[in-house]
């Protein structure tokens, strides 16, 4: 979508930085391979060439795009990537502060944050007895809180990344436990369930299947799964494809739903027999 957009416009900056931030780490993958980086700077080198047309037009780019541009750019400034990811979340928590009613900020705030306490093993967001949040991590989420709080006239309903890492910076806590994050849930149920946005669709399925409601999150994976047949009928590889039937399969065993669980366990079957150990549909994490 954001190599459409620059082709489309060739001179919109803030379509390279799309394009760089598609290429960036996400939680379940916080370090960039070699190629992806590279991409990710030559899509910001672009951005700048963009930004600097602009200003020497009289167009100039608005502030907040022009911050948003240096924080993506610093992320690519170098090859160390942990050190590129402080200093992009540094600028994302300062960009927080000058506009706490972005959801967009705020969202991309909180997750630059996150990123910082993921690694291979998985998420760190807790103290070590898992009572409670780190004090970085409680920070995130209160940006979260306010870009699901933050209007969203253009979307017409809460922040959908807000509502998503709410849900995974919640839901290993042992003091209030996933049911902290249940809101997020249940706003992702409501305003993208019937989407064919298929992680979005499963993952009200974590705080769900800790919370003791598997049904609900049998009617997650479902969904999820209907979408995820849509992507491969278009030979489209969907995200998370194993990790989703897993999920159905074991919510429907807790709620005693046999015929879900077949279903499920058959389509785990036929995505683990093709599957190779290193395919990225096959991830169960």
């Amino acid at each position: 979508a954001w190599q459409a957009a620059a082709a489309a416009d060739p001179a919109c900056a803030l379509c390279r930085w799309g394009l760089a931030l598609a290429y960036a780490p996400f939680l379940n993958k916080p370090e960039m391979a070699g190629e992806e980086a590279a991409q990710g700077r030559a899509a910001m080198a672009a951005a700048a060439r963009a930004a600097g047309d602009k200003g020497r037009s009289g167009r100039g780019l608005s502030p907040r795009a022009s911050a948003l541009l240096h924080a993506q750019a610093l992320r690519f400034s170098g090859d160390d990537q942990r050190e590129g990811a402080v200093l992009y979340q540094q600028a994302m928590a300062a960009l927080a502060g000058q506009y706490p009613e972005d959801g967009d900020v705020l969202a991309l705030a909180a997750e630059a944050s996150m990123l910082l306490r993921c690694d291979d093993e998985g998420y760190h967001f807790t103290t070590p007895d898992g009572l409670d949040l780190l004090p970085e991590m409680q920070e995130a989420l209160e940006w979260l809180q306010a870009a699901a709080r933050a209007p969203s006239a253009a979307r017409g309903g809460r922040h959908p990344l807000a509502l998503h890492l709410t849900i995974h910076l919640t839901e290993q806590l042992r003091r209030g436990g996933a049911a902290r994050g249940l809101w997020a849930a249940e706003a992702l149920v409501r305003e993208l369930g019937q989407s064919e946005a298929g992680h979005l669709q499963h993952m009200p399925s974590h705080a769900f299947l800790r919370t003791g409601r598997y049904a609900e999150a049998v009617a997650a994976n479902v969904a999820a799964h209907a979408t995820n047949e849509v992507y491969l009928a278009h030979g489209r590889a969907p995200y998370g494809l194993g990790h989703n039937a897993a999920f159905l399969v074991y919510a429907a065993d807790m709620a005693g739903l046999a015929g879900a669980s077949e279903a499920g366990g058959r389509a785990l079957r036929e995505i683990y027999a093709g599957a190779g150990p290193e395919d990225a549909m096959a991830q169960l994490r």
